[in-house]
């Protein structure tokens, strides 16, 4: 019999393709191990060297402080630091796991106790940085250095890992018997399989923008959405969501929403708030540049500038696209769960409860409230696009 509160904290799965695809020693256990074996130490052991730094810098007197001349270098270190910070913190609000290979969500006890250590990690070392820029002191630095090639060390064995998995996983869902071709030749949309790359700059939807170029787009020429997109998964989702929150004493119809919609729509929020970052900086930029050449600074002070600048603009149109995408998508899938919903609780009205429920209210519901929400997400996002 299995030690019961190991098996509650990993929560092995015999079958899971996991299992299947990596030949480890620990079996269902692999991911558990190597999660909290690696990533867990190696951020707890920086989480240490961050929190006897700050010690130094706030409570010992014995050490010599300094100044610095140039912050630019902390607040950049400050920016990466909050991003690592953000980001498993949204994967524990999403409920988003890198190891789900099959797109559905949900965390392990061992994945939300190594996400929350991740995210106090990385706070502290955003607050030492924020010390460091007021009172900086050479103790103790190389070891939080260490510490931070430590982290990363780890994050590569971790990616070493669940990369050649995907492709594997991907490649065999690919040629799996069960695999058959849509009628007509007629194929999927290949977003969700595309490289990181293709994603950032909009690679995937190169094939189908060529094929506009040279003669115009019929219905055919356009892909089939993929599960992700489709109306019977979204609703299904949505259900189950709602039961859990039906059981609740006072029912909310938006959290509802939220728990099986909103992940997307608050990851798109993080590239609104990049982008936004990235519009802020260029004044402050040009500002520098302008001083720079004022006081006669060399040359290729001006032309780090000018390339901070032109990398500013750069990564704010990437991320406005980003935005966009996911707000779009949010507000189709938005629209579809509710018309779906309505209509599925439309044919379950009894003959009394349909007096108070005509016909025509239903459909108005359909028609024009549903997609009053999605066109309200939809224009909120044009107006945020077009007022930047």
């Amino acid at each position: 019999m299995a030690f019961e509160p190991l098996v509650w904290y990993c929560q092995p799965k015999q079958n899971e393709a996991w299992t299947k695809l990596v030949d480890g020693a620990f079996g269902a256990y692999t991911l558990c191990a190597i999660d909290s074996g690696v990533l867990f130490i190696s951020h707890l052991v920086l989480l240490g060297l961050c929190c006897y730094r700050i010690w130094l810098i706030k409570k010992n007197s014995k050490v010599q402080r300094f100044s610095l001349s140039s912050e630019y270098y902390c607040y950049i270190l400050g920016f990466l630091a909050g991003y690592c910070t953000v980001e498993p913190i949204l994967r524990l609000l999403m409920r988003s796991s890198i190891f789900n290979l099959n797109g559905t969500t949900g965390l392990a006890p061992y994945e939300v106790t190594s996400l929350i250590i991740e995210a106090t990690t990385w706070c502290s070392v955003l607050i030492m940085i924020g010390l460091e820029t007021k009172s900086y002191i050479r103790e103790f630095r190389w070891y939080v250095r260490f510490g931070v090639v430590y982290v990363l060390v780890g994050d590569a064995v971790l990616l070493n890992l669940i990369l050649p998995v995907k492709d594997l996983h991907n490649s065999d869902s690919l040629d799996d018997e069960k695999y058959e071709p849509l009628s007509g030749g007629e194929q999927i949309c290949p977003e969700r399989h595309a490289s990181i790359i293709s994603r950032i700059f909009f690679g995937w939807i190169t094939p189908l923008m060529q094929q506009g170029y040279k003669r115009p787009i019929t219905e055919k020429d356009v892909w089939k959405l993929d599960t992700w997109d489709q109306t019977e998964i979204l609703i299904h989702k949505f259900h189950r969501c709602w039961e859990k929150e039906a059981k609740r004493s006072k029912p909310w119809l938006l959290r509802a929403l939220n728990s099986s919609l909103g992940g997307r729509f608050w990851f798109g929020g993080v590239f609104k708030i990049g982008y936004d970052l990235c519009k802020f900086a260029g004044p402050m930029l040009l500002n520098h540049l302008l001083q720079s050449m004022q006081q006669g600074d060399p040359e290729w002070v001006g032309y780090i500038y000018a390339f901070l600048m032109f990398l500013g603009v750069l990564c704010a149109v990437l991320l406005e696209g980003q935005y966009m995408q996911n707000v779009w998508r949010v507000g189709f899938r938005l629209c579809s769960t509710l018309v779906a919903a309505i209509f599925h609780k439309s044919l379950r009205l009894t003959h009394e409860s349909r007096k108070n429920f005509p016909s025509g209210k239903i459909t108005n519901m359909i028609t024009a409230d549903a997609t009053a929400l999605q066109v309200w997400s939809l224009s909120d996002c044009c107006e945020n696009a077009s007022a930047n």
